[in-house]
């Protein structure tokens, strides 16, 4: 084999992997859900609004109301307020992705990157200026059943849960367990997906961004099993997870706020590493096909 033939071959593959991240550049395509925006058409958009966000915060707290349901309250609240009571909140999101998965595999598309993001709008009570909260992100390993529980007056406490709705002491009430009341247990989540995100007063009235890329690394381009995303806040020693008192209770808007403010889960899709690897091995085969061809 003489000189010239490989260097031909190694020009002819660092020209491919440039082409080929050029391509992944150029042809990455963003994909955004948020109820009351066109579907995407990706998802099987026909021009329609989204509305496939389901969401919902697991309440423990006295006066019986481990057993409410807030599926229909425009807050999503995380972590506990006051003292000398039991009121822990953890929140649950998921998307209905429609055909994404269909439009992925058949265009040769993965995920390269997705993000969650919720609006915050500030702390539940009187601690408007409170210290704020850490939390942890994890995927859902179990599904919920979303309901449509709203009280009366406050946007976050719920209504007693209806046959089928998910609870803190159910998943589908009355007859559904979760693995550990309350996602008391790892076997309701998974994978971390961000870690240690500080909810500081500075941060109330804006977006905040959870990395959740990693929900999708098992799944490859199929979606049809994902059960959403599931928020624990820790402890005051800042040690996971919360089962006590003296922290604020965050407020995040749900699907059932105001549109601008609804939850919103953004994907950037390109195309699989595997496209450029058959190039290459192509474009190998006729260098190595003409260098015979010259002996």
């Amino acid at each position: 084999m003489t000189s010239r033939f490989i260097i031909n071959v190694m020009v002819a593959m660092t020209v491919l992997i440039g082409l080929g991240v050029c391509a992944n550049m150029a042809t990455a395509e963003t994909v955004t859900f948020q109820d009351g925006t066109l579907t995407p058409t990706e998802a099987g958009g026909t021009g329609e609004a989204y509305e496939g966000t389901t969401d919902l915060h697991l309440r423990e707290a006295n006066l019986n109301q481990d057993h409410y349901n807030t599926g229909g309250e425009y807050y999503l609240v995380v972590g506990q307020y006051g003292t000398g009571i039991t009121d822990d909140t953890r929140p649950l999101t998921n998307f209905d992705y429609g055909t994404l998965t269909d439009y992925m595999q058949t265009n040769g598309l993965r995920i390269q990157s997705a993000t969650l993001q919720l609006y915050l709008e500030g702390c539940a009570g009187s601690a408007t200026t409170g210290v704020g909260q850490t939390v942890d992100l994890f995927k859902g390993l179990t599904a919920f059943n979303e309901g449509t529980g709203a009280h009366r007056n406050n946007g976050r406490d719920g209504r007693l849960a209806q046959t089928g709705e998910s609870c803190w002491r159910k998943q589908t009430y009355n007859t559904v367990d979760w693995a550990g009341g309350g996602l008391h247990s790892s076997a309701d989540w998974g994978v971390t997906l961000d870690t240690g995100i500080v909810l500081s007063p500075a941060k109330y009235g804006s977006w905040i961004d959870f990395d959740v890329t990693g929900a999708y690394a098992d799944d490859g381009s199929d979606l049809s099993a994902q059960n959403g995303f599931c928020m624990l806040a820790r402890h005051d020693d800042d040690s996971p997870y919360y089962d006590g008192s003296g922290a604020n209770q965050m407020l995040f808007r749900s699907s059932n706020s105001s549109e601008a403010e609804k939850p919103i889960l953004t994907f950037v899709l390109v195309p699989e590493p595997s496209t450029f690897v058959l190039a290459g091995f192509g474009l190998l085969s006729l260098l190595a096909y003409a260098w015979r061809k010259r002996k």
